[in-house]
């Protein structure tokens, strides 16, 4: 696993660094002062741990260069500022952790970043081993179909996402959620800090999910 952290505070940094392979011994860990540093190395990364204020090149600048080059990485912001969360909507962040870091809410973001990244990786194998289907393997018997296929592409893509379907069903559930929220603040006047995380977290979870599927679709040539 390829794990990057960036942050201008070489204390931080370094304990960042040092969480990171207390838990992930066999992680390569790449550090970096800036998000000039971060683009500048030319690297594929699985995590990004990524400082949101920083000297020139903030966060959030660093974060969608990243998303420009079609980069699938898992993001996780560390900020001071919980209100910056909200800049970052756009940039399908995985996760964010408040400075000063909590070691034990780290380690399950960590834990669970190195989970989907390593799902992903299996998706992108997958979608390679893919490409090449005889007959039966594309599930039909129509030769005609097949061989008109190959002729004009060279080569068959099965496509199966059942990412698209939880997608879509988180998608109607965070509506639901938030309709129930309009309707109780339109009745009462009153919304609660408890609704805002709830449809803040279904909003990354839903950024995460498009991510992932435009990852797979983008390996289409």
């Amino acid at each position: 696993m390829d794990i990057a952290v960036v942050d201008d505070e070489k204390a931080i940094r370094e304990h960042i660094c040092g969480l990171v392979e207390e838990q992930q011994p066999e992680s390569r860990i790449e550090a970096y002062a800036t998000g000039e540093e971060l683009l500048a190395s030319g690297k594929r990364f699985d995590i990004v741990f990524l400082d949101i204020q920083m000297e020139g090149m903030n966060g959030i600048e660093a974060a969608r260069s990243l998303r420009e080059r079609r980069e699938d990485t898992m993001l996780v912001f560390v900020t001071g500022i919980k209100d910056y969360v909200f800049d970052a909507f756009d940039l399908y962040a995985f996760q964010y952790l408040l400075k000063p870091i909590d070691e034990e809410k780290f380690a399950e973001v960590l834990e669970r970043a190195v989970r989907e990244a390593a799902k992903k990786k299996e998706r992108r194998v997958l979608f390679i081993k893919s490409r090449n289907l005889t007959v039966s393997q594309l599930g039909t018997n129509n030769l005609g179909v097949y061989f008109r296929k190959m002729a004009v592409d060279g080569y068959i893509v099965k496509l199966d996402l059942p990412e698209l379907s939880e997608l879509l069903s988180l998608l109607r559930r965070t509506s639901n959620n938030i309709n129930q929220v309009a309707r109780r603040v339109h009745e009462t006047g009153n919304i609660y800090d408890t609704d805002l995380e709830d449809i803040l977290q279904k909003q990354k979870e839903l950024w995460d999910g498009v991510n992932e599927i435009l990852s797979c679709l983008g390996g289409i040539p």
